[in-house]
């Protein structure tokens, strides 16, 4: 039985172009961001989903809509962005103002660094985005499925499925607006395949996974142009 997941960013913002930390902001998607999602649309045309599921922030539930007019979309709050409220609207150097000693913070924390402002730990975020994938595999077994989100639970999803380790999360490179990575799973293999509007096919290979209870893991630096950096065992 094969399983189709299709896993998309959320089209451009203007907080995305201006570098403001969109967080779980209401921001909605920009002119880009309604052409971007309108081309990704025609891009998936072919494509026939038994189920949509959305973060239910604006601008993924916007994306969301374009990709799957016909389709009753189902939120799932798991899927949101990182959640770190007074950090919302705030630029890199005004957050750096509020925490003078961020840095040392971070060097000390790493992923289970917990803003002072308050929030969730990178350890946190990456975990709940799994959880959520899992919930919605184990859900739709069999299934053509598209899901929503955004930069951050997409590369989580895909690190971990490549057994990468949740430390190395920061040295995933972000996938852009509205690209689209696609996860064919059937038995015990896994081929995922990604494309972005700017650079088309950016990546597809075949390799077993510890999603699916098997032995074999190849770490992927994620979406560039399919370098695979290592393979190893699980233990």
């Amino acid at each position: 039985m094969q399983t189709t997941i299709y896993l998309v960013r959320h089209g451009q913002t203007n907080w995305n172009l201006s570098k403001r930390f969109q967080g779980q902001r209401k921001v909605p998607i920009n002119k880009v961001g309604k052409e971007q999602a309108k081309l990704l649309a025609k891009e998936l045309k072919g494509t026939s989903f038994d189920v949509v599921y959305s973060s239910p922030i604006l601008r993924a539930m916007q994306t969301a809509r374009v990709l799957a007019s016909k389709h009753t979309i189902i939120t799932c709050k798991d899927l949101r962005e990182l959640d770190r409220p007074k950090h919302e609207g705030l630029f890199s150097h005004q957050i750096k103002k509020l925490i003078p000693d961020i840095e040392a913070q971070w060097a000390c924390d790493g992923i289970d660094w917990r803003s002072p402002l308050g929030g969730e730990t990178l350890r946190e975020y990456q975990t709940r985005s799994v959880k959520a994938f899992k919930d919605i595999i184990e859900k739709n077994n069999g299934k053509r499925i598209l899901v929503v989100t955004h930069g951050g639970p997409l590369k989580a999803i895909v690190h971990w499925i490549h057994g990468g380790k949740p430390e190395d999360f920061l040295h995933v490179r972000n996938p852009e607006n509205a690209e689209c990575v696609v996860i064919v799973q059937s038995g015990k293999k896994v081929r995922i395949t990604g494309f972005a509007l700017k650079v088309g096919l950016v990546a597809m290979f075949e390799c077993e996974n510890q999603l699916f209870g098997v032995k074999q893991v190849v770490t992927w630096d994620f979406l560039c142009k399919a370098r695979i950096t290592k393979a190893f065992k699980n233990p």
